[in-house]
């Protein structure tokens, strides 16, 4: 199986049809992922804060977004999961605006099946594209939002995170994944960084948000594999993210809601191949630690991501 990942958006326009991961690690795929963890049914997404405000008003959502970092005026929220996570949504929609993420989900809505994905969700994720990937038998594109199409390493990093759980994955179904440069570079730059919360705050976005006063969203995304939740894009005219559902029909998501994995405690159990490490170790000897710490690399599970069949 293929597996390339788009440093830049517009590398993945040249794609045919695949399994397609959205990685806004910085906030947007982190947001999304919280969001639907707290039990929000959906979340209808656009860059436009006037469509915002009036989607909002017509379907009583809750409104979320920012410009420059900062909350506009009329919103109940910021695009973010520390925020949202105090006020709670209580079961309610939102609606997200955000500039960078939406562009990427509208280049990508041609596509067969689009996941979003962020650390939080890395392993989850990993899974769900494995699996429609096969069914549909194509390859993955995992997309790297950046910041005004330009690389962003936050969100290279979480994708290189993702790669390396597609063949842990893979290699325990004795599968092979065929990577492109791309999708190596992402793994190995993965594997310089001092560890994951290093790395997210020294990239743009993250000392965006550090000068903006929001370190703790650093230290939140930086949760590697907290969660086994994985939002799709949902096919139709409004850009709308929900909590995948296996349709059990080898068609892939069926577009309801489903069950959603709350952060749990990582599992111990290693499988061979797993790449997380703290840092490159010339010795070859892995250095694991808890994952439920921020910015931590723990090891890679082999449990399967949560969601649930359809009858």
């Amino acid at each position: 199986m293929d597996v390339d990942v788009a440093l830049v958006p517009a590398q993945a326009d040249s794609w045919g049809p695949r399994v397609c991961v959205m990685v806004d690690e910085l906030r947007a795929s982190s947001t999304l992922t919280t969001l639907l963890d707290l039990g929000c049914p959906g979340v209808l997404v656009t860059a436009s804060l006037s469509e915002g405000r009036r989607l909002a008003r017509e379907r009583g959502s809750l409104l979320a977004g920012e410009r420059k970092g900062q909350t506009p005026r009329g919103f109940d929220a910021n695009n973010s999961p520390t925020q949202l996570r105090g006020m709670g949504v209580g079961g309610r929609e939102v609606i997200l605006c955000t500039t960078n993420g939406t562009a990427v989900l509208s280049r990508l809505r041609r596509m067969p099946s689009v996941l979003v994905g962020c650390l939080l969700n890395a392993r989850a994720t990993a899974e769900v594209a494995l699996r429609l990937a096969d069914r549909r038998h194509t390859g993955i594109g995992i997309v790297c939002a950046g910041q005004r199409g330009r690389f962003a390493l936050d969100d290279t990093v979480a994708s290189g995170l993702i790669v390396e759980h597609l063949l842990a994955a893979a290699s325990r179904q004795g599968r092979e994944c065929r990577l492109t440069d791309a999708a190596h570079a992402a793994v190995r730059l993965r594997a310089a960084q001092p560890d994951d919360l290093t790395a997210l705050r020294e990239s743009g976005s993250g000392r965006q948000l550090a000068a903006l006063g929001a370190g703790a969203d650093i230290e939140f995304c930086s949760r590697a594999d907290s969660t086994a939740t994985v939002p799709f894009l949902r096919p139709g005219d409004v850009l709308t993210i929900a909590v995948f559902e296996d349709g059990g029909d080898g068609d892939g998501p069926a577009g309801r809601l489903a069950g959603r994995g709350a952060p749990g405690p990582p599992s111990t159990e290693v499988p061979p191949g797993a790449a997380d490490r703290r840092r490159p170790d010339p010795s070859g000897a892995e250095a694991h630690s808890d994952s439920s710490q921020p910015g931590s690399r723990g090891p890679v599970s082999p449990g399967r991501a949560r969601y649930r069949r359809s009858p």
